[in-house]
């Protein structure tokens, strides 16, 4: 889940977010990816987050973090992130994903 959340979170990189993700989650990067950009800010935005609940059921875990962001104009406000991920393989990859207030 780090490498997702820090790609596709963190660093807004939809490309590199697609090694981790497959189904619905791959099909949301590529329309997230397509939209046009949101104009953004200019100064530093600070993202922080912690695990608040984690539902493991052996090959599907769904993860809900709680992430503060700190704008840069002095604001800060809660998002939720929820983040299911299913086992293939070897691997987990994040299955499909979604944000909330």
């Amino acid at each position: 889940m780090e490498h997702f959340i820090q790609a596709r979170y963190l660093a807004n990189d939809f490309k590199g977010s697609e090694r981790w993700c497959t189904g619905p989650a791959l099909a949301k990067l590529h329309k997230e990816e397509a939209a046009p950009l949101r104009e953004t800010a200019t100064g530093k935005t600070a993202i922080h987050y912690r695990l608040d609940q984690e539902r493991d059921s052996g090959s599907r875990v769904i993860y809900v973090f709680v992430a503060t962001i700190d704008a840069p104009d002095g604001s800060s406000f809660d998002r939720k992130w929820m983040i299911t991920a299913r086992r293939e393989g070897d691997s987990w990859k994040v299955s499909n994903y979604s944000e909330y207030d």
